[in-house]
């Protein structure tokens, strides 16, 4: 089982690395300017310090600094994404966002991936938001290259300057950040958890983090085929469904895997948080955020459905079937 012995800090590369030998590595030219190559090098040697920070921030730092450390790695994920696509802050970019956040603290903390190891609830719930930002992340990528109307609406966004990004990608992380807070302090808390009862408790979050992350991904797959295979864009004006599957649990069940995984995450991290004021109101306004976003985001998407496909017989039959909106069978 994934127990780390003691919070050390993992080790990075080394701030001499000598450049000339990771260009000669990639089969660049390694023949340079002295201002260049000094230049380089104080380039690798800033990043490597601020990779540093970052790791001993979220290892060992106070509880502040760990939860920034997290920002600051969304923050550059997401704004690198905003940089090529403003629709990316919230789509391809926030499914990157808790990937790289998630592989941070995994490097941090030496957790090992899935079937690699006999893993604590700890090393689940991080793998599990590795698996979530990556699916997703590929998924909204795929979607968004491949449906005419996604590409339509990402173009029209992209009006505004590309700094002027920025506000949105820096608000966007920081509830990335939050919702991510929970596996942080589940790693640090890690040792303490030494009762079997505890570990079982901690599970139970595992699993519905487990079960959301599943949910959704079968959803979001089931609804990308069905478009495909009877050639119908997102938003058309007759109904395709579907209408079977994770879809008879209610209209919209990549958003309740969403929000069922996050709190998933929550439970499973919470057995840890204790007394800590920084834990507990990070990750409960993470999960406020993404609650928030995901309800609104089904009432828009139902409004939106009911206007457009409203009076056609398939449609109301399978509304008047699936009464729940989000929450499975509550109308």
């Amino acid at each position: 089982m994934f127990l780390p012995s003691s919070h050390t800090v993992a080790p990075f590369p080394s701030k001499d690395l000598d450049l000339d030998l990771i260009l000669a590595l990639r089969g660049g030219d390694t023949a340079m300017s002295a201002d260049t190559y000094v230049s380089s090098n104080a380039a690798l040697s800033l990043i490597t310090s601020a990779m540093e920070m970052i790791d001993i921030a979220l290892v060992r730092g106070p509880h502040i600094q760990g939860v920034a450390a997290l920002f600051a790695v969304s923050f550059a994920t997401v704004a690198t994404f905003t940089m090529i696509r403003t629709n990316y802050a919230f789509t391809v970019g926030y499914g990157a966002s808790v990937a790289v956040q998630s592989a941070a603290l995994m490097a941090s903390f030496g957790v090992p991936l899935l079937f690699t190891d006999k893993l604590a609830p700890s090393a689940l719930l991080a793998n599990a938001s590795l698996l979530h930002g990556i699916r997703l992340a590929a998924y909204l990528a795929l979607r968004n290259a491949t449906v005419p109307s996604k590409s339509k609406q990402m173009a029209s966004m992209d009006k505004t300057p590309r700094l002027k990004r920025l506000p949105l990608a820096l608000n966007v992380s920081l509830l990335y950040a939050f919702m991510v807070t929970p596996v942080l302090y589940a790693l640090r808390g890690n040792e303490e958890i030494i009762a079997d009862h505890m570990d079982k408790k901690q599970m139970a979050g595992v699993a519905v983090a487990y079960l959301g992350l599943a949910i959704e991904a079968i959803a979001d797959a089931h609804k990308f085929i069905v478009k495909r295979q009877k050639n119908a864009d997102y938003g058309c004006a007759t109904f395709v469904g579907p209408t079977g599957g994770t879809f008879l649990l209610c209209r919209h069940p990549s958003y309740f895997g969403e929000v069922l995984f996050w709190f998933g995450l929550l439970v499973g991290g919470a057995f840890t948080f204790r007394k800590n004021a920084t834990a507990w109101i990070c990750s409960t306004l993470g999960m406020i955020g993404i609650s928030f976003v995901m309800f609104s985001a089904s009432k828009r998407l139902d409004k939106k459905q009911l206007d457009t496909y409203g009076g056609q017989k398939e449609y109301d039959e399978y509304r008047a079937r699936v009464r729940g909106s989000l929450i499975p069978f509550v109308n």
